[in-house]
């Protein structure tokens, strides 16, 4: 799935989640492809499968990994 990388900081920054919605506008390139950018995506510590399943529901929930 392909996601504007501006819509995955500005979910983190809804969720006061600053230090990781700068690391993603930093580090990924403008259009994120999850499958492409997967192990980016996780050693910013975000979980792809969550991230997802919720931008598929419209919201982004819970995206960070445990």
């Amino acid at each position: 799935m392909k996601v504007d990388r501006s819509r995955i900081a500005e979910a983190l920054r809804a969720q006061g989640l600053d230090e990781q919605a700068g690391a993603v506008a930093a580090s990924l390139p403008p259009l994120v492809d999850t499958e492409r950018d997967r192990d980016a995506l996780l050693e910013l510590g975000l979980d792809v499968d969550h991230l997802l399943d919720h931008l598929g529901r419209g919201g982004l929930g819970k995206m960070i990994g445990s």
